[in-house]
């Protein structure tokens, strides 16, 4: 079975719907997101890409679109290409 604590949308759904004050959802969501894996390429922007996706309630494709749009790593070209991909998958939904 899988962990679901480690799915970042359960837990902070699970955050969201606890019994506890704002101040403290506000502390403990911040603390999570102040988490990274695999370097520090979000952290050091006061908005990471997953608050964009929440705010805008994006889907899978457009939200990793995003993601690699905002990517700030040493191959930009790769993340660039990545990016077209979702997007190409999203125009080619809208053709079916």
């Amino acid at each position: 079975m899988h962990d679901r604590t480690n799915n970042p949308d359960w837990f902070l759904d699970k955050v969201r719907k606890t019994k506890m004050t704002e101040k403290t959802k506000e502390v403990v969501t911040k603390a999570f997101k102040d988490i990274q894996v695999g370097g520090d390429h979000y952290k050091k922007y006061t908005i990471q890409p997953w608050d964009i996706v929440d705010e805008y309630k994006l889907g899978f494709y457009a939200g990793n679109a995003l993601k690699y749009l905002l990517r700030d790593k040493d191959n930009k070209k790769q993340d660039l290409e990545k990016a077209r991909h979702y997007i190409d998958k999203m125009i080619g939904d809208l053709r079916e």
